[in-house]
């Protein structure tokens, strides 16, 4: 027979089994929705990366396309002297660069082409202001204007290569600029002055379209 004494504890060790029981159900379950809580954060996580890829490849979508709007509109001007001596000019705007391609049937030394823009937006170019300076040999200097119509040569020649051109010469071509400027907010307007400085030395005023 059992006693009173025997059942109490019998009682006591189901009471026990029970609560201990509920506590690992507990546990078991709060770490299952912590791993579920884990695995949406991390399927968040997941759609969060794969959004910024997305939107970084729209981004240089949409940069290739307005690159590619702009290379679409270019501007092809062509000057020649009674010499025979002719110049091709292509501008276009890539992004904030101006892009100006130029070629130059010289066939002897010479020393670069010069470009100044009607930076202060009064509409005129005037001696004295200053443009850049593309020597034959890939190298670049700031420089004046002169009121002869040509680039003021400074006393110290350039020691560094340009970060703005390359210069080609070939026979039966002769020289070739390829140049890009980032001076497109500086520009108001597309007045440009060029001189040329080689067996011949001429320069040309005009406005290359772009419709700044």
């Amino acid at each position: 027979m059992v006693s009173k004494k025997d059942l109490s504890l019998v009682v006591c060790i189901g009471v026990l089994i029970v609560l201990v029981a509920v506590g690992i159900y507990i546990n078991v379950s709060r770490i299952s929705r912590i791993s579920d809580l884990e695995s949406q954060i991390d399927a968040l996580q997941e759609t969060v990366s794969s959004l910024e890829e997305d939107r970084d490849q729209l981004q240089n979508r949409v940069a290739e396309l307005l690159d590619k709007i702009d290379a679409m509109n270019s501007w092809e001007f062509i000057f020649q002297w009674p010499s025979g001596l002719r110049m091709e000019f292509n501008f276009s705007w890539v992004g904030e660069n101006l892009s100006i391609t130029a070629k130059i049937n010289d066939f002897g030394d010479a020393t670069g082409l010069g470009l100044f823009f009607d930076v202060n937006g009064d509409g005129e170019i005037r001696p004295f202001e200053s443009g850049g300076i593309f020597y034959v040999n890939n190298k670049f200097h700031w420089g004046l204007l002169g009121e002869n119509g040509f680039a003021i040569i400074p006393l110290i020649p350039p020691e560094y290569p340009s970060p703005y051109h390359t210069c080609t010469f070939e026979l039966g071509v002769g020289y070739t600029y390829n140049i890009s400027l980032p001076i497109r907010e500086d520009l108001t307007n597309d007045l440009i002055h060029v001189c040329y400085m080689g067996s011949e030395s001429v320069w040309v005023r005009f406005q290359f379209g772009s419709g700044v």
